[in-house]
């Protein structure tokens, strides 16, 4: 086919139009915002902890503007949210998020991210909260998906056998070391530090005419600005015939700050078991009495698992009753916000911005003063917006 010079001129000049539509929409759009993303590693270990921090600022202050971010999941690593900061100030929006990223597959990794820009002004935010509290309105938003780059990381591999990743330390307590035939041994380890969770399937290794009682570990996480240090329980019990040596336990461990392997150790232990003596096992009279069997060690062993399984359970109520305590007395971020308002006005628009249909009530006491000159207690307003966010 013949193309006439006319036709590839207007071919180019359409082109043209197209580029320079697609790039002051690119402009617009770095107007509107901007975000940055920060790393402490971009070559981690695996199963490293990333840390990782996102920052999204308003930077056009004639619409508002609020958004969606969260990262997407993957078989690939692991997501931990340490931290959110949001600041939802209408036309000034500031949102910070901290993250923990483990890797969980070596060489190169992709973290793929989901943000979303939801655009409206004053006048849609003013009228989803026109309602009272049963007739709340939508806010309508324009919603537009922004593209991030995928945060790439080359992800080093680990020793074989490696079993803990991260700066752990280790401590074990042994009841006793003496017992009778067949009478359960407790024995507790504790793994304490920052890094990967400390989950080991097979701690105590297996040696033959040794009876094992195990149940899974607790596992305790405290999160800190910087990481997530993680106490891992190992509630355990033994038992045997006769005397016998438990071997030495080495955990092998790799700390990613120090660069290098380390061991985790736990002597070996020797435990005396008592037999009955042969006078209670051998018949000294002619008529004996009818045989019967010791099964005190029965009892025993059922009393010590009734506590472990108590222990257990009791343990899981304490760590949701800490959980629960932790929910009611950590002060809810908005309250001193809520608190520090100077007036009505203010009040208004941080109540306005928060987009929940909770302050429904309080906006329209703050509108009424402020547009039809009626009077408020602005403290009270204030307590019973802050009442509200302790509702559940």
């Amino acid at each position: 086919m013949i193309l006439s010079i006319k036709d590839i001129s207007m071919k180019y000049s359409l082109g043209k139009i197209v580029l320079s539509i697609f790039m002051l929409c690119i402009v617009l759009q770095a107007e509107d915002f901007t975000y940055t993303m920060h790393t402490n590693t971009k070559t981690p270990y695996l199963k490293e902890s990333v840390l990782l921090d996102i920052d999204i600022n308003q930077t056009n202050p004639n619409v508002v503007l609020f958004f969606q971010f969260h990262i997407l999941k993957s078989d690939a690593y692991s997501i931990e949210q340490l931290s959110s900061k949001q600041d939802h100030t209408l036309h000034q929006t500031k949102i910070h998020y901290r993250y923990l990223i483990y890797p969980l597959k070596t060489g190169e990794v992709h973290v793929s991210f989901s943000l979303i820009k939801r655009e409206t002004n004053d006048a849609s935010v003013a009228y989803s909260f026109s309602g009272d509290r049963d007739d709340f309105k939508k806010l309508e938003t324009i919603d537009t998906p922004i593209f991030i780059s995928p945060l790439i990381l080359q992800v080093k591999p680990l020793a074989k056998h490696t079993q803990l990743i991260g700066d752990f330390n280790l401590t074990y307590h042994l009841k006793k070391i003496e017992a009778a035939a067949y009478e359960p041994i407790p024995m507790q380890i504790i793994i304490k530090g920052m890094g990967y969770v400390p989950m080991i399937e097979h701690i105590l290794p297996k040696e033959e005419n040794i009876t094992y009682f195990t149940h899974p570990p607790e596992i305790k996480k405290t999160i800190h600005p910087d990481g997530i240090q993680y106490t891992a329980i190992y509630t355990m019990a033994f038992s045997s015939a006769k005397s016998f040596t438990l071997p030495a336990i080495n955990l092998q461990a790799f700390s990613p700050s120090m660069h290098k392997p380390y061991v985790l150790h736990i002597p070996s232990n020797h435990f005396t078991v008592k037999s009955p003596p042969n006078t209670q096992l051998v018949d000294t009279v002619d008529m004996p009495k009818p045989l019967s069997y010791d099964f005190s060690w029965i009892k025993t062993f059922f009393i010590y698992l009734i506590v472990f399984i108590s222990g257990y359970f009791t343990a899981i109520a304490i760590q949701q009753k800490k959980v629960f305590s932790t929910k009611k007395t950590i002060p809810h971020p908005l309250k001193e916000k809520i608190q520090k308002s100077p007036d009505a006005k203010r009040l208004l628009q941080l109540l306005m911005a928060q987009n929940n249909p909770l302050f429904s009530t309080n906006i329209s006491y703050l509108e009424d003063s402020l547009y039809t000159d009626a009077k408020i207690n602005l403290n009270k307003v204030k307590k019973e917006a802050m009442e509200k966010l302790d509702e559940p």
